[in-house]
């Protein structure tokens, strides 16, 4: 069974794209505490928006902000793709299927939050 539960904090703002075939990608990078003395460990994550029943990858690009802390289930994905040079890369990134606010920006109106407090919904 691949899933991943985790609890951090977002070390970058979120930035949305969209595919060739016009599908949004929402991507931003969480720190996880990994104990005292120890240091932390970065997860990549990104949000696909598949179809209605998926988190909106719009909705958290504009929610979600550095510095707020998180909470993100999902599954465990390795990405690969060759650079500029012909290089084999890869990286492991976590694809997300839920995403908890834990912290919210409030800069945004209380309606807001109600519209928008069940994400994965």
């Amino acid at each position: 069974m691949n899933v991943v539960h985790l609890l951090g904090v977002v070390i970058s703002d979120p930035t949305l794209e969209e595919t060739r075939t016009g599908r949004k990608v929402c991507r931003f990078r969480l720190s996880t505490a990994n104990g005292r003395n120890r240091p932390a460990n970065l997860h990549y994550i990104v949000i696909l928006g598949r179809d209605e029943n998926d988190i909106h990858p719009g909705n958290v690009a504009v929610l979600l902000k550095r510095g707020f802390k998180t909470q993100v289930t999902g599954r465990i994905s390795e990405n690969r793709w060759k650079n500029r040079d012909g290089e084999l890369r890869s990286r492991t990134e976590i694809m997300a299927s839920n995403i908890e606010f834990i912290t919210w920006n409030t800069s945004l109106t209380t309606e807001s939050h109600e519209d928008n407090n069940a994400i994965s919904q």
